[in-house]
């Protein structure tokens, strides 16, 4: 498909994931390690996985 590539990858996304549920590193610090604005960083953060047990 055409469009613009993503800017973060899965595997970035679990880490930001697992970054922000262990609450050790602040959002500001997650979003400079990954050259991101918060706006992303929430957007990715508060994605939902609509990925069936099947699928997984």
């Amino acid at each position: 498909m055409g469009g613009r590539p993503a800017k973060v990858t899965p595997k970035a996304k679990r880490e930001m994931k697992a970054l922000y549920t262990s609450q050790e590193v602040s959002v500001k610090d997650i979003c400079t390690r990954y050259n991101i604005t918060r706006s992303t960083f929430y957007r990715v953060v508060l994605e939902r996985d609509y990925t069936t047990k099947e699928e997984a």
